[in-house]
């Protein structure tokens, strides 16, 4: 060994490498941070051999920790390092699955708490829950007194207008053309003197012309037509009134003419001249009925009407009067549909 190659202080073997930097051999440095006594060189026990490096392959003198060659850590001291590190692995490892089987055992406590109870024995027959009532209570209907005074009004009204005989206005005011009772009205009069069930019309109107009154209605009622007073003075009415006949009318004149022939029919010999209100019938949804006190009989009645009842609508083109008329006509073109040829 040259006299001036750096040695280690604590062993005294030769500094190589990084070692001559570090001022101590990589071994020693190793017992102090291990807490270890420094080895002589010379202590080294009797025939131990070196040891062999695992990273490059070279020959190393006994108690060495580190390669002389590449520095690399050497046997026991490596093996002892590792199986520290493993051991505080395990450790570690350990101490976290402990805290974890803990936690999960705190949290089934809980859940077990919280679920109700089982019961142990069953019940001593099958029950069934009652089923829940879905029926949604009726919505109160929204009061209608408010109306009854307007009602009262157009009666009044109306009953000037009948004893005045004004049955236009009557028209005008509660039998509007824009009201689907005086559209459906317009469609059946058209269809019985226009459309499908013209010819039968025409039929019929020839055969009872040479008739009375009582000849033509009882054989209306041998053929089987509905209300057969009404139907003879309705095909009587038409033939004498050119505002009903004539061609050159339009649907809707034609449509009047037939209602206030029927509204006339209704009212005429009734004395309301000192007809008075004697009650407001409200059923709480669809027509007013108002009762007339009023003295009279109907001269030419209309099945379906009453002219001391009174029937009132509200409809969004006004107040309107209800009145049968579209039903007898219903009947009179059904039964012009199907009737034998006279």
């Amino acid at each position: 060994m040259a006299a001036d190659e750096p040695t280690c202080p604590l062993c005294g073997k030769p500094l190589i490498g990084k070692e001559r930097f570090e001022g101590k051999c990589a071994a020693c440095r190793e017992r102090e941070v291990l807490g270890e006594p420094a080895v002589a060189a010379d202590e080294a026990p009797a025939g131990a051999s070196g040891r062999t490096c695992g990273a490059c392959g070279a020959e190393n003198p006994p108690g060495r920790g580190r390669c002389v060659e590449c520095g690399a850590r050497l046997g026991r001291r490596w093996t002892r390092l590792a199986a520290s590190c493993v051991v505080a692995a395990v450790v570690v490892g350990g101490a976290l699955a402990v805290a974890v089987l803990a936690t999960r055992s705190r949290s089934g406590r809980r859940s077990q708490a919280a679920r109700p109870a089982r019961a142990t024995s069953l019940p001593a027959g099958p029950t069934r829950a009652p089923a829940p009532d879905t029926t949604a209570p009726p919505s109160p209907r929204p009061s209608r007194a408010h109306l009854v005074p307007r009602v009262r009004d157009e009666t009044r009204t109306l009953v000037a207008l009948l004893r005045g005989k004004d049955y236009a206005r009557v028209i005008d005011n509660y039998c509007q053309p824009d009201e689907e009772e005086f559209a459906r009205l317009q469609g059946l009069l058209d269809k019985i003197l226009r459309g499908d069930a013209s010819a039968a019309f025409a039929r019929w109107s020839a055969t009872l012309i040479p008739l009375a009154e009582a000849d033509a209605r009882e054989r209306l009622r041998a053929a089987g037509a509905p209300c057969p007073d009404y139907a003879t003075a309705f095909l009587a009415h038409v033939r004498r009134d050119p505002d009903v006949s004539s061609s050159h009318r339009s649907s809707e004149d034609r449509a009047r003419a037939v209602l206030a022939w029927h509204i006339a029919g209704v009212f005429d010999g009734i004395d309301l001249a000192r007809a008075e209100i004697r009650h407001v019938e409200d059923p709480g949804q669809g027509p007013f009925t108002v009762e007339l006190a009023c003295e009279g009989k109907a001269t030419q009645p209309r099945p379906g009407d009453d002219p001391r009842r009174i029937r009132w609508a509200r409809r969004p083109v006004g107040w309107v009067v209800q009145l049968a008329a579209a039903d007898r006509l219903e009947g009179i073109y059904d039964f012009l549909k199907t009737a034998p040829t006279p």
